[in-house]
């Protein structure tokens, strides 16, 4: 490990939107080179709060 920590934000409208994408065997290709570079750890964190601009 170098100590590097990268965290990919993705926000989906409900947690079972989430697991159908991932067991879609279409999407594995697109998920295959970054398997290949990282160690990947899961997690899932529940939205409490958002605030929005205008901008």
């Amino acid at each position: 490990m170098d100590g590097y920590l990268v965290v990919d934000y993705t926000q989906w409208r409900r947690r079972e939107d989430f697991e159908a994408m991932v067991r879609d065997p279409a999407v594995e290709p697109h998920f295959r080179p970054i398997g290949e570079l990282t160690k990947g750890e899961q997690q899932a964190y529940e939205v409490v709060y958002c605030h929005m601009t205008d901008d």
